[in-house]
C-alpha cells in the first residue's frame, strides 16, 4: 500500500563555460597526473574521493578560487548567495570505466568537465520527483554543470579516450535579497 502522494515541481540544472579553461586544463591535468589516488572504486581508473575534504592538496589550491567564483556566478543567476564547497575530488575515466546511478550529500553538486572528448558519454540525470525521465546533459569540455544533490545521476560507460572531471559538493547559505523580494511579492 502506497500512502505517499508525489507532487512534481520544477527543478533546475545549470551549465556555464569556464572562460579560463585553456589556461586551467594543462596545469590541472599535470597536477592530477602526478597526484596519488585512492584506488577504491573498481569502476573508475583514477579517483581521490577519499581525500575530498583535504583542501591542502596542490591541485585544490589551484582550482578552488575558480570554482568558488563560478559557484557564485551560478548562485547570482539562480537566486542564491554565499556558496561553500565542502568536498572536492577528481575522477579520471578510461575505456570501460563508469559511475553508476547515485546521489550526493549537501544541497548541490558541481562537475567541471576538464577533459571531455567529443565522443565521450555525457552525465545523465533522472528527473528528480517523478523519476520517469532521463536527461542527458548538453555539456562540452570546459563546462561546469551544477544540479541539486538529490538528483539521481550517473556517468555512463566510456568507450573512447580518457575523460577527466572534478566533482564537488556545496551549499548556498541563503536566497539572495532580490529573490526574497520577489518571493515576498507573491
Amino acid at each position: 500500500m502506497n500512502i505517499v502522494t508525489k507532487y512534481p515541481i520544477n527543478c533546475f540544472y545549470t551549465t556555464v563555460p569556464v572562460m579560463e579553461h585553456s589556461y586551467i586544463k594543462p596545469k590541472l591535468l599535470e597536477m592530477i597526473d602526478s597526484h596519488p589516488f585512492d584506488g577504491t572504486n573498481p569502476d573508475i581508473s583514477k579517483v581521490d574521493w577519499h581525500s575530498s575534504m583535504n583542501f591542502d592538496r596542490e591541485w585544490i589550491q589551484f582550482i578552488k578560487p575558480y570554482l568558488d567564483n563560478y559557484n557564485k556566478i551560478i548562485g547570482d543567476a539562480t537566486g542564491y548567495e554565499n556558496p561553500t564547497i565542502t568536498d572536492l575530488w577528481f575522477q579520471q575515466y578510461i575505456k570501460n570505466d563508469k559511475h553508476d546511478w547515485h546521489i550526493h550529500g549537501q544541497q548541490m553538486v558541481g562537475v567541471y568537465f576538464l577533459e571531455l572528448p567529443d565522443d565521450a558519454p555525457r552525465t545523465e540525470l533522472i528527473s528528480p520527483f517523478l523519476q520517469n525521465e532521463k536527461i542527458v546533459v548538453d555539456v562540452k569540455e570546459g563546462d561546469i554543470l551544477i544540479f541539486p544533490s538529490i538528483i539521481i545521476h550517473k556517468a555512463p560507460v566510456v568507450t573512447g579516450d580518457r575523460k577527466t572531471i572534478l566533482s564537488w559538493n556545496f551549499h548556498y547559505e541563503q536566497p539572495n535579497p532580490s529573490t526574497l523580494e520577489s518571493i515576498n511579492s507573491l
